[in-house]
């Protein structure tokens, strides 16, 4: 896993590799500007070209939605989305269900303290190499809905520990295709999450192992009791 330096050498690197790009096209930019600023100017580029970052962050960004060509970023070449929207306290609204994150190994305090969002649609992710989600989601306390039903661990030392940790609100969480059986490392994932939040599971085998882990959860339920085998 890459050092917070080296990270942040990528993304300066990465940034100025888009200014750079913008300039030579004859698009106005600057180096003071931010990723949330300048990855909507590449629709201005003659021909249409696509940016696809390595590395990219919106960090402590106020605004309360991000730009329409920000949330259709490709995004095919991204492997870590460590902080990604970290503190990003007053955004609302976040439509990322085109992004690919098939490279994507690290998703580390992802959502931390977006504690505006309401509904995360990430069902259409693949997690499939993602070594870890600590505290992805922690204290997002407004969320009442996170899908991510198409989420596979293949990974068996992913790190879900403090995930959901304050999603105060959350009243449905949909994880059918995981399997709990390989998770190891799950502490505070569910702690101050109401005890009635829907857990969606596979099967009973993941909904015994579900209600060991997290004894507290009243409102566990597989695939098949909700009718949808």
């Amino acid at each position: 896993m890459a050092t917070i330096e080296q990270q942040l050498n990528q993304l300066k690197t990465d940034k100025q590799d888009l200014v750079n790009n913008l300039k030579e096209k004859g698009v106005e930019a600057t180096d003071e500007e931010t990723f949330t600023s300048l990855v909507p100017k590449v629709k201005d580029i003659s021909g249409g070209s696509k940016y696809a970052p390595r590395y990219i962050s919106f960090q402590n960004y106020t605004g309360t939605e991000l730009d329409e060509e920000v949330t259709n970023l490709d995004t095919s070449n991204l492997t870590n989305m460590q902080n990604m929207f970290y503190s990003c306290s007053k955004l609302q609204q976040l439509d990322l269900k085109n992004w690919k994150t098939d490279l994507v190994t690290n998703m580390n305090g992802m959502f931390m303290s977006c504690n505006s969002l309401q509904q995360l649609d990430l069902s259409s992710w693949t997690m499939e190499k993602v070594e870890d989600v600590n505290q992805m989601f922690y204290m997002c306390s407004k969320l009442t809905k996170i899908d991510l039903s198409s989420w596979k661990n293949g990974n068996t030392g992913v790190n879900f520990s403090s995930c959901f940790y304050s999603c105060k609100s959350l009243q449905e969480l949909d994880m059918r295709n995981i399997d709990f059986t390989k998770v190891i490392l799950f502490s505070g994932m569910m702690s101050n999450v109401p005890e009635n939040c829907k857990f969606i599971v596979k099967d009973e085998t993941q909904k015994e192992r579900v209600q060991k882990m997290f004894p507290n959860l009243t409102n566990i339920v597989t695939v098949t009791e909700l009718g949808e085998e």
